[in-house]
């Protein structure tokens, strides 16, 4: 089984914290600096179409088995023929590796959380309603976000009976709320008044929002949003993080 060498720049990316849990998701973003890395470092052309693959297969992976997969990449470009060759070996041993990539409708996502979550039907029918306003794109990332959440919280949690809940309120909470997102755009569409001052924001809206990141206190702004977007937006920065508003700041 290929494996990651320590002096390899691929190592800092993919080597398994001490105290991480045994088959916990790792960040979303380091599927990025494992692209990074092979193209930029290591030098292998990957093209579009296989850094798609790999994201699409890589997102819900832990870094054990990300790790293995990144050496198979690595070593198929290594003893390829040519370009187009050492793609198609790399997309055979992802797929020989994890199965076909993650599916693309909302039905086939819910059965994919649903295989690794303990969710009920009142779950399934909370997601939906939560999901279904998403495009493609965002909705893979939520559904990764969101089975994410839950292995963290439900592995935090020391009692083996209050696993579940912990697992579903932390996956329920990094949901991103569509509609208020829908509705802070319907609803505000700055103007000015005639003093010349800006139109006030709605209620609930703020162009500025403070943050709590695993204790660090943060900031983001930069348009109008209401908390849940904030809470979105600072979750998709800093996947794995853990992240509270501030209402009261």
């Amino acid at each position: 089984m290929p494996t990651v060498v320590d002096d390899s720049p691929l190592a800092s990316v993919v080597t398994p914290e001490p105290d991480e849990p045994k088959g916990a998701p790792a960040p979303l973003q380091e599927v990025e600096r494992i692209i990074e890395v092979l193209t930029r470092e290591v030098g292998r052309d990957l093209g579009a179409d296989l850094e798609n693959l790999m994201r699409r297969a890589m997102g819900p992976l832990d870094r054990g088995t990300r790790a293995t997969l990144a050496a198979e990449i690595d070593n198929a470009f290594e003893s390829a023929q040519g370009i187009m060759q050492a793609r198609e070996q790399a997309a055979q041993a992802i797929r020989g590796r994890v199965g076909d990539p993650p599916p693309a409708t909302l039905d086939d996502w819910l059965t994919w959380i649903e295989a690794r979550c303990s969710i009920n039907a009142d779950d399934r029918r909370h997601l939906a309603d939560h999901l279904k306003w998403l495009s493609p794109a965002k909705l893979a990332t939520t559904c990764r976000w969101y089975v994410q959440a839950w292995a963290k919280a439900a592995a935090a949690e020391t009692e083996v009976r209050r696993q579940e809940n912990a697992g579903r309120r932390a996956a329920n909470a990094s949901l991103v709320t569509p509609r208020a997102t829908t509705l802070t755009k319907a609803t505000h569409c700055p103007r000015q008044q005639q003093n010349g001052a800006p139109e006030p924001l709605p209620a609930g809206v703020r162009m500025s929002w403070t943050l709590r990141v695993d204790g660090k206190r943060l900031a983001i702004a930069g348009r109008p949003m209401t908390q849940e977007e904030a809470l979105a937006s600072a979750r998709a920065r800093w996947p794995g993080a853990d992240v509270e508003v501030l209402t009261d700041a």
